[in-house]
């Protein structure tokens, strides 16, 4: 127990509003022993840090299931104490660190970037693409997005194919695929067979339905292309894709035709940091078990692939340099992160912020509560002024977001050439400028599985 003791004390020391014992003195003993149990005491800084500590610590220790002790059995010092068992004192012990910046990385230092970020304007660019495809779709009757052409149906056709080989055409994980061929087989788009003289064998094709999507999905995104051609002008569009298809053509790892999570509500592009990397070669980034790593298709050149596929490779390809770093995430520092100060922000504010699947819904349970990178006053669900505060790990996320992103606008310009880079950014800003709708900085890479999740609902339900 003494060792889970010492392990707290490091940690506190990394917790900006926390006060630790020295601080105060012998009078303030932080933890000691009541009966079996251990009495864990605490003290906070009188500022914003100290306020937001002192949420995460009541929710951490609520976690672990704690009892809160009275405040008259207190030492005069202290604000708050909890009587916990050893085992509950270690499962708070990992709760914190997760909680902590102890676990990244300090990039190598760069003049933090004062333009719009080329992730930005990349992220954009992609869902001006999607918008202007959904304009123009010509078939009212029925509709197939971008991401369902892109990740399943353009790989599929009216021959069988083993329902294990589209993992690694797709580059998607079981827990997606999952769901998306469940959903699609119930649209009639495609047909599932399974052999049962083969265990895990299952044959998946086309259905009519299935082609008729797939290919008025291709001609829309060409009419879209064409469009983009006439807005920009044919060499800056040339230039454009030429560019975004010598990047995809330096990967060293096939990456999915759209941007896509690791799991349904899981935005992490390749799962997060389970598995570490890879050096290589191939560079294989940090993962999930599920994510799959597949050499890259030298057949299959950037030349002939979509501009959305393009927009989306090499986006995935940003996220990865990105997470080299050991930062954090950028999808969830881009699109909330990085716009709460340390005195917090509303929780109506940040839900007008963040929708999909990264919206802090303020009852514990959200994305960005449960791995702890915000916590939210106590209240009713009704009452959305309650505060959201960020924890040690968001504010370092936070504030060294515009350092990171000038590690990884560097890094291009070395790797693809500062001329190209500043001509792709050129292209993108004459796209995503003046744009009247919304644009989220970093796109929702799950929506389009919740999406489908609908379509598939609306279906059932009028059947």
């Amino acid at each position: 127990m003494q060792k889970t003791i010492d392990r707290l004390h490091d940690l506190y020391a990394s917790f900006e509003g926390l006060v630790a014992s020295d601080k105060q003195g012998d009078s303030f003993t932080d933890f000691s022993k009541v009966g079996d149990l251990i009495r864990a005491q605490f003290a906070f800084s009188p500022n914003s840090n100290g306020d937001s500590e002192r949420k995460l610590i009541r929710y951490t220790m609520g976690r672990v299931k704690a009892k809160t002790v009275s405040p008259n059995k207190l030492d005069q010092v202290v604000d708050v104490g909890y009587d916990c068992t050893e085992q509950q004192l270690q499962t708070f012990y990992r709760y914190l660190k997760y909680a902590s910046a102890t676990n990244f990385d300090t990039p190598t230092h760069q003049a933090p970037f004062v333009e719009v970020p080329t992730i930005e304007l990349l992220s954009k660019a992609l869902q001006v693409f999607e918008r202007d495809y959904m304009r123009n779709w010509q078939a009212p009757d029925i509709f197939v997005a971008i991401p369902e052409n892109a990740n399943v149906l353009r790989i599929l056709s009216s021959t069988k194919l083993d329902r294990r080989q589209i993992k690694t055409h797709s580059i998607l994980t079981d827990r997606v695929l999952r769901v998306v061929l469940k959903n699609l087989q119930i649209l009639g788009w495609i047909e599932e067979e399974k052999v049962e003289e083969q265990r895990g064998l299952y044959w998946i094709w086309l259905t009519p339905l299935g082609h008729r999507l797939r290919d008025a999905g291709s001609r829309t995104e060409a009419a879209v292309e064409s469009l983009w051609e006439g807005r920009l002008g044919t060499t800056s569009f040339a230039d454009l894709k030429q560019t975004l298809a010598h990047m995809v053509d330096t990967q060293e790892l096939e990456y999915p035709d759209h941007l896509t999570g690791y799991g349904p509500v899981d935005p992490a592009l390749t799962g997060g940091n389970y598995l570490p990397a890879e050096s290589g070669p191939p560079y294989v980034p940090p993962r999930g078990v599920e994510w799959p790593v597949v050499p890259r298709n030298l057949a299959r050149t950037g030349d002939s692939m979509s501009l959305p596929a393009l927009l989306s490779k090499v986006i995935l390809q940003f996220d990865v340099d990105y997470a080299k770093l050991n930062v954090g995430s950028l999808y969830l520092t881009a699109v909330l992160l990085a716009k709460v100060g340390d005195e917090g922000m509303p929780l109506h504010k940040a839900q007008e912020l963040v929708t999909g699947v990264a919206k802090v819904a303020g009852n514990g349970k959200s994305l960005m509560e449960r791995h702890m990178h915000v916590v939210v006053d106590e209240g009713r669900p009704s009452n959305r002024d309650r505060i959201l505060h960020p924890t040690p790990k968001a504010r370092y996320m936070r504030d060294v977001y515009p350092i990171a992103l000038a590690n990884v606008e560097a890094q291009w310009r070395t790797t693809y050439g500062a001329d190209r880079i500043t001509k792709l950014r050129d292209a993108l800003a004459n796209i995503v400028t003046n744009q009247g709708e919304r644009l989220e900085v970093f796109p929702d890479p799950c929506q389009w599985i919740w999406e489908l999740n609908q379509k598939r609902w609306l279906a059932e339900k009028s059947s």
